[in-house]
């Protein structure tokens, strides 16, 4: 009966709070949305991953190599911690398929001359695999054949060493290798512009001239075995037969891109759902210690008629669990449709078989839990207070604020902000935590929209302050293998060419003390003006007469110094190891590479200084008829575009950035008009009979409004600059998360994107102060003043 009669009130308690209860349980629901639906498709992705590794037996290592036997493959399987190699044909070649501007480009690979591959096998979408006495065949990745409307039966024409084929497509396959397809040296992935396509290996050897070769191995290893270890058996084994470096899985190019947006997405997962349950602590101790105040007769009525503090202990926590349940069923459908969104936003990116939003039972326990803890330890200091009220004390109202002079008044500027004015003023001085606490959660969902967006904001950047000022050309041309530099003379005598420079890019493996890094050795012309080099921040470096520039990162990985003589063992022709001397750094946005002039890059390899690239400028109208005449010579195997190489990666981090953005206003929006609503029902709660006397007394609506609204436009005038600072601040906080050997964008947010965030605050706010205005117009004076205090 005794609780019965408790539990009554708590139902009127509701009826009365119902709107800050709807409220806060959006909070609630944002935080246990945001931590379910980020962390669940975290978790997702990581099954999807691990899962298809396993059954398709992604590699540990990977190496490739100029040519060997294929009886070197025996050698390599018993290698210590080795269990299974796989050994296979690569080649790169054109695809110049009939109603494309520029030819596509792909990769073919060899399939084994029988069964299954012992390592990365392919999951086939439909169709089938090539026939074994089938030359023509070929299964393609899923991405090309979805972009190009490809299905078995239709064909594909490639230029195999040279020669124009016609192959015919039997099937569309996945690969754990290329879960993201990127072409060599392409900064976005193009899945229109490179494919992947699978075929028979006594074809491929014959055209090529491999039969009994391959120049490309995949190992398994097994459980417990060393991989450094064996990386460096098997660089030994290969290095007469031009290994190019043994990587372990977490350098391959598709795991290392998939690894890195993952870890950015655990970032996310662990920010975001932290501010959602700050502000519902807040809030729940906001109210429910407003509702102590008001109720300071109840509880000493309770506790003269025999209520003990356990029996209000758990009535006034009962506030908390109705304010949770519908917190939770919003969070949880929330969480779901957000998990599906987001994970479905990553799958069109990186491509898996199998890929599910499936939130784990622990997962939505944590989540609750989490939420829980939040609301009652905001709640927590409000019961206490109502506990350990004695009866006595309880029975007389509380005591007045201390009032004194506030900082206006002893400035002598209250003759400038007016009666209305100082009584705004007034209010925030004598609550100043509340107001702070308020200013830091809305400040806290500013920052979320900045957060959202931050990302295409800083990329923006480098490509149109750096990016552009590092590459000049229009057209780079890629050959298959290094060429003597009288082709730049012939490059050059083309219609349409209006300047030529060569590129030299070689491999190598640069040691110093015991660290060790495999990068690329990139040799340029002494007066350089198509490839420069841009430090972050936009200064440029010249080349030095001798000696190399390393990237400043390489650099500090290394422990390396100017004067210093790092050990370069170049990956390539005769393979020597050379000492050059460190003569400066320079502050790269993207990747770990070393750089010298052209001649110094062919005396360490030891040749005429052959090229492995060309950077061109060419005339607008010539360059589709040079395309053309560029893509059938026979040594070059890409001519592509930068500027369509930049477009294609801010368009794919648009797409992805806008979803992000609208999620983060949503959520953002939910907060501040939380924070608002809640400030403004216990304002009007707390000093409606103060309102109510000076509409008696002559005070218009519009100055009463003002007067409850003033406080809130303070809190917003404090948010919104700590707002845009912590977007900003956990923008480089969140870039941390990013992999820093490839890639160290300066953190930038556009005005825009400022702005932006301000309206989100500033709308919310006026759909709080909308209602605010409407209960001040419906404000009962007689029944307020007639209200004891």
């Amino acid at each position: 009966m005794l609780i019965s009669a408790l539990n009554r009130k708590l139902l009127r308690d509701v009826g009365r709070l119902r709107g800050q209860v709807l409220t806060i349980a959006l909070v609630l629901a944002g935080g246990i949305t945001s931590f379910i639906g980020l962390r669940g498709t975290y978790a997702a992705l990581l099954r999807a991953r691990d899962s298809y590794y396993d059954r398709e037996r992604f590699a540990h290592v990977f190496v490739l190599l100029e040519r060997a036997p294929e009886s070197i493959a025996r050698r390599i399987e018993v290698l210590p911690g080795v269990a299974s190699v796989q050994t296979r044909i690569s080649k790169e070649v054109l695809l110049p398929i009939e109603g494309r501007s520029r030819p596509a480009s792909g990769r073919l690979l060899s399939l084994p001359a029988a069964g299954e591959p012992a390592t990365n096998a392919i999951h086939l979408r439909s169709g089938r695999l090539p026939e074994r006495d089938r030359d023509d065949e070929v299964v393609v990745l899923e991405a090309f054949a979805t972009a190009h409307g490809l299905e078995p039966g239709h064909h594909v024409p490639a230029v195999i060493n040279g020669k124009l084929r016609k192959l015919r497509v039997v099937g569309v396959a996945l690969s754990p290798e290329f879960i993201y397809a990127l072409k060599p040296g392409s900064i976005a992935e193009d899945a229109a512009g490179y494919a992947i396509l699978w075929m028979n290996r006594a074809p491929l050897a014959a055209a090529y001239e491999l039969e009994g070769a391959f120049n490309e191995a995949s190992l398994l290893l097994q459980p417990g075995a060393s991989e450094p270890a064996v990386c460096a058996a098997l660089d030994r084994l290969l290095l007469p037969y031009g290994g190019d470096g043994a990587i372990g899985r977490k350098d391959q190019q598709s795991n290392k891109i998939l690894t890195g947006e993952l870890a950015q997405l655990e970032a996310l997962a662990g920010m975001v759902p932290m501010i959602f349950l700050g502000v519902a602590a807040f809030l729940v101790n906001m109210v429910l210690g407003r509702l102590v105040t008001l109720q300071r007769p109840e509880i000493a009525t309770l506790k003269a008629i025999g209520y003990g503090n356990h029996a209000l202990r758990a009535h006034y926590a009962g506030l908390v669990a109705v304010v949770l349940v519908p917190g939770t069923l919003l969070g949880l459908a929330g969480g779901w449709w957000m998990g599906d969104a987001v994970l479905g936003l990553y799958t069109s990116v990186f491509r898996f078989p199998e890929a599910a939003f499936q939130p784990s039972f622990s997962l939505v326990a944590t989540g609750i839990l989490m939420s829980g803890v939040a609301a009652l330890a905001g709640a927590l200091a409000a019961v206490r207070a109502a506990v350990r009220l004695p009866p006595a004390e309880a029975m007389r109202p509380p005591s007045p604020a201390l009032y004194r002079k506030s900082l206006v008044e002893r400035l002598r500027l209250s003759a400038l902000v007016g009666p209305a004015g100082m009584m705004i003023v007034r209010e925030v001085e004598r609550r100043p935590l509340r107001t702070l606490l308020s200013s830091l959660g809305i400040a806290g969902a500013l920052a979320l929209v900045v957060l959202g967006r931050f990302g295409i904001d800083s990329l923006d950047s480098y490509l149109e302050s750096t990016l552009r000022r590092e590459q000049r050309q229009d057209l780079a041309v890629s050959f298959d293998r290094p060429v003597s530099p009288r082709a730049l003379r012939e490059l050059a005598a083309m219609p349409g060419v209006r300047q030529v420079e060569g590129v030299r890019a070689m491999p190598v493996r640069i040691r110093h003390l015991h660290r060790t890094r495999d990068t690329v050795l990139i040799g340029l012309p002494a007066g350089a003006t198509l490839r420069r080099l841009v430090e972050r921040g936009g200064r440029e470096v010249g080349l030095p007469p001798e000696g190399i520039l390393v990237t400043s990162k390489l650099g500090e990985v290394l422990g390396l110094r100017v004067g210093d003589r790092a050990e370069v063992e170049i990956r390539e022709g005769a393979r020597p190891v050379v000492r050059p001397v460190i003569a400066g750094f320079v502050d790269e946005s993207v990747g770990l590479q070393l750089y010298a002039r052209e001649e110094l890059v062919a005396r360490l390899e030891g040749d005429l200084g052959a090229l492995g690239s060309a950077l061109l400028t060419v005339d607008p109208l010539e360059a589709a008829a040079l395309q053309e005449r560029l893509r059938r010579v026979p040594r070059v195997i890409d001519v592509s575009e930068v500027r369509e190489d930049t477009r294609r990666l801010r368009d794919m981090n648009a797409s992805m950035m806008n979803v992000w953005t609208t999620v983060a206003i949503v959520l953002a929006a939910t907060v501040i008009f939380g924070v608002v609503y809640n400030n403004a029902r216990i304002a009007l709660a707390t000093r409606a009979r103060d309102l109510a006397s000076l509409r008696v007394l002559g005070f218009s609506r519009h100055e009463i409004s003002w007067i409850l609204i003033g406080s809130m436009a303070i809190e917003l005038a404090i948010a919104i600059p700590i707002g845009l600072y912590l977007g900003l601040a956990w923008g480089r906080l969140f870039m941390r998360s990013v992999d820093q050997e490839q890639f160290r964008w300066e953190v930038f947010v556009a005005p825009s994107t400022y702005l932006m965030a301000a309206a989100v605050g500033l709308l919310a706010a006026a759909a709080s102060a909308l209602w605010v205005r409407r209960n001040v117009d419906r404000l009962d004076l007689i029944g307020v003043l007639k209200t004891r205090e």
